[in-house]
């Protein structure tokens, strides 16, 4: 927004704020589904960390020997 001269006082510009709002019912069961889904991701993805870490630990030991 460009002014050509400055605004008088008392001035002022109005603008609608549109948004998706997260106080519907079905925003909220979404927003429950999706970090059920997160968490069982996360968890999932631990899991595998923890399968790969013990199978480099057994490799180190098996060249070490």
């Amino acid at each position: 927004m460009h002014f050509q001269k400055v605004p008088r006082l008392g001035s002022y510009l109005a603008v609608p704020l549109v948004y998706n709002s997260c106080l519907s019912d079905e925003a909220l069961e979404a927003l429950v589904a999706d970090s059920l889904a997160v968490q069982i991701q996360r968890d999932q993805q631990t899991l595998e960390k923890d399968v790969w870490e013990m199978d480099q630990q057994h490799k180190r030991e098996a060249a070490e020997a």
